[in-house]
């Protein structure tokens, strides 16, 4: 079993759990902030202290990574084909994540998604050299994403606000979301 393969059942589940959430407004405007977040998770990584805070935070990298694809026009029916390519290609992978290159392909429309997939292997393959488990990482980010959601939403509802009844603002979500850092 390839590493991406093993990831991707984690994968589906943190593209479930984002476009559910878009379907209620909490989500990010486009591609672009949700890569600032992206770069913004991959510094807590860089500077995590102890092994145990970088597989924390490289769960956290992976979910962003997520929802970079997704709003990137991402699928998860060509994530399921695309590792099988991957891994027939002979083209060696950089380990070092460019940031001018990140933007660059989401300007590439016909080169995003593979792109993106590139930019995942790079993120297995550095987090293989941490010795950091992909797949464990991915699972708690996506149990953490998901608690943290049930306590916002059960707070709204406290306050007599339901997403899923009424419309919420985001900046209202949001609020409630950073009450639970």
């Amino acid at each position: 079993m390839t590493p991406l393969e093993s990831l991707l059942p984690h994968l589906r589940l943190a593209y479930g759990i984002q476009k559910e959430l878009s379907q209620i407004g909490f989500d990010w405007a486009d591609p672009y902030s949700a890569y600032e977040k992206f770069l913004e998770e991959w510094e807590e990584f860089r500077n995590a202290p102890t092994s145990r805070e970088k597989q924390v935070e490289f769960g956290d990298v992976l979910f962003s990574w997520v929802n970079v694809f997704r709003l990137s026009s991402g699928s998860m029916e060509f994530l399921d084909f695309a590792d099988t390519a991957l891994q027939a290609s002979e083209e060696m992978i950089s380990s070092e994540i460019s940031v001018s290159q990140v933007l660059q392909l989401l300007e590439n429309e016909s080169q995003r998604r593979h792109q993106l997939l590139q930019l995942l292997i790079q993120l297995l393959q550095e987090a293989k050299r941490k010795g950091i488990h992909s797949e464990n990482a991915l699972q708690e980010a996506n149990r953490k994403f998901f608690q943290r959601f049930l306590l916002m939403w059960a707070t709204l509802k406290l306050q007599g606000k339901d997403p899923y009844v009424q419309p919420v603002s985001l900046k209202e979500m949001d609020d409630v979301w950073n009450l639970f850092r």
